[in-house]
């Protein structure tokens, strides 16, 4: 949960620049917002979910009610929807221009709130499938698009670190997956937020067709899944594909993960 208290914090440092007019005066109604973003990230940081910072998959198994699904759904869940709608109304002006810098704090507040509006789904998502009452919407998916979706998620907190990241095109085109579109993207993103540990590295996400579909994550730093929680729920969810999660660290090319899909799951276009 470490990750997750310094992002919740960081919305508040941002909600504080707006709210006290650091660079000069903004509109009451802006200032409400910031006020109320901050509020709703401080609420969050108040639940026992996130009070500690070593709270992991088998310490949330073991909570007794209230801490159930619909807690955590309604007490953590909705105020980040708050704060995710009131810094869209921020920075997209919708009350008249403001100070490109606010708008700028604005931004950043919306991707950490994205990333942790993930996260939390991600947490419901592996006690519901513990439950087995995980639902799953597949279809034909666009592999190299969702890879671009999380890339856009998770592009500022690369940039923070001073990590690159790199599509590796496959050399022929690629087949879809049949599979759910946002477990396929929560995939990927627990192996990115994980894979920025250390600055300056490189990251590369690429993909092998030798046997079914794999996507690769490659990068120069430590362990990709080194979060308990992200690392269970990325195996259970692949399981449910049937698929695997594979890990390979080696001491100088530091870590290769692999999200290997069966052939059955690949979709081939005719013609």
């Amino acid at each position: 949960m470490g990750r997750l208290r310094t992002f919740l914090n960081d919305i508040i440092s941002c909600s504080e620049v707006i709210s006290s007019e650091k660079f000069g005066p903004v509109a009451n109604k802006y200032r409400e917002l910031a006020q109320e973003i901050g509020g709703s990230a401080r609420r969050i940081l108040d639940n026992p979910i996130t009070q500690s910072p070593d709270t992991d998959q088998r310490k949330i198994k073991s909570m007794e009610e209230p801490l159930n699904v619909r807690f955590i759904s309604f007490s953590i869940r909705i105020p980040l929807i708050v704060i995710l709608h009131f810094s869209d109304v921020i920075k997209g002006e919708m009350f008249g221009p403001i100070d490109s810098r606010y708008r700028t704090y604005a931004e950043d507040v919306h991707v950490k709130g994205m990333l942790l509006l993930d996260f939390i789904n991600g947490m419901l998502d592996l006690l519901k499938l513990e439950a087995g009452k995980l639902e799953r919407n597949e279809q034909s998916v666009d592999v190299e698009e969702v890879v671009q979706e999380a890339f856009r998620i998770v592009v500022p907190q690369a940039m923070q670190g001073e990590v690159t990241l790199r599509w590796v095109p496959s050399k022929t085109k690629l087949p879809n997956l049949y599979c759910d579109r946002v477990h396929l993207r929560w995939m990927l993103l627990n192996m990115l937020s994980n894979a920025f540990d250390k600055p300056r590295q490189l990251v590369e996400v690429g993909t092998d067709l030798s046997k079914g579909l794999a996507i690769v994550l490659s990068n120069t730093g430590s362990d990709v899944l080194k979060d308990s929680l992200k690392s269970i729920l990325t195996k259970s969810l692949i399981e449910q594909y049937g698929g695997q999660l594979s890990i390979v660290s080696t001491r100088n090319d530091g870590v290769t993960a692999r999200l290997s899909f069966p052939p059955e799951r690949i979709i081939r276009s005719v013609g």
